[in-house]
């Protein structure tokens, strides 16, 4: 959702006053921390029955970082679902992170805060909630490589299963 200054400052100033009336509420707190943070398009996520199906679509670099991050959660999940022995094998196959290392705080700072919204105050993925998302070095390119191995597996992986061994090896070694 954007939002012009005008509007971000009337919503700051309304959200102020719940605050110190003590009327506490959820929506006026994330509609703060979404003005404050940048991360207005939350709000379409999160107050359909106020926004309206009709918000703006999600800037680009949200759409990608719910990618990555579903993508890390299958990811994790797989590697958690392997024998010792295997996982020995993954290891030693594939160099790199096997959990999700997050995003550069300083290069990648619009993914970085995006995750820290949809982590923290819209409490998605939350396998990743106490986690430092700061991964102190850049991690793009390495996403999207491994997105675009990993997206036409995505379709068959609905129904609970976790990937496979060969899988988790080329979707890490992209």
């Amino acid at each position: 959702m954007k939002l012009t200054n005008p509007e971000k400052l009337i919503l700051s100033m309304l959200a102020s006053l719940h605050e110190r009336l003590e009327i506490e509420t959820e929506t006026a707190k994330l509609i703060s921390d979404a003005i404050y943070t940048g991360n207005t398009w939350a709000l379409s996520w999160e107050l359909t029955g106020i926004v309206g199906d009709n918000a703006d679509p999600n800037p680009p670099a949200v759409t990608e970082v719910a990618n990555y991050l579903d993508m890390w959660s299958f990811l994790e999940e797989g590697v958690a679902a392997l024998s010792p022995e295997v996982r020995a094998e993954l290891d030693a196959a594939v160099l790199g992170a096997k959990s999700f290392p997050g995003f550069d705080g300083n290069d990648e700072s619009e993914h970085y805060s995006i995750a820290g919204f949809l982590v923290g105050p819209l409490k998605r993925f939350a396998r990743f909630a106490d986690r430092d998302l700061n991964s102190h070095h850049p991690t793009l390119y390495r996403y999207e490589a491994m997105y675009a191995v990993f997206e036409p597996m995505r379709k068959r992986l609905g129904l609970g299963r976790p990937l496979t061994q060969g899988e988790l090896s080329e979707i890490l070694s992209a």
